[in-house]
């Protein structure tokens, strides 16, 4: 089983992004809208493509330097799921997220969100 390229990409950007404001709360607290809007648009297979614009932007924002680093650390890659072995377990540890997302604050979401890639 495979995740959808574009629900994909949208996760990955998001596990990118969470994962590099991950001690900075106060720029956490500027994408919790975006942090709900995009697991709503994975779980309902809709404004896809502009979520992953907008983590983009936000990536560019909030996290100016990593784009630019010469020496990155790879805490904000981008996560794609679709490239582990253990894949069809991230996928279901992903899909329960989405049935339960809006059960969490965004700041255990950001944990939750993590959780799914280990």
């Amino acid at each position: 089983m495979l995740l959808e390229d574009n629900k994909n990409i949208l996760f990955g950007k998001l596990v990118g992004l969470i994962n590099g404001l991950y001690d900075e709360k106060e720029s956490l607290d500027k994408i919790k809208d975006d942090i709900y809007d995009s697991l709503k648009a994975l779980k309902e297979n809709e404004n896809i493509e502009t979520m992953i614009n907008k983590l983009i932007d936000d990536k560019k924002k909030y996290l100016p330097n990593c784009l630019t680093c010469v020496s990155p650390c790879g805490r904000t890659n981008d996560f794609y799921i679709n490239d582990y072995e253990d894949k069809e377990e991230k996928i279901d540890r992903l899909n329960h997220l989405l049935e339960n997302y809006k059960s969490y604050d965004y700041r255990t979401l950001q944990k939750e969100i993590i959780k799914v890639t280990f």
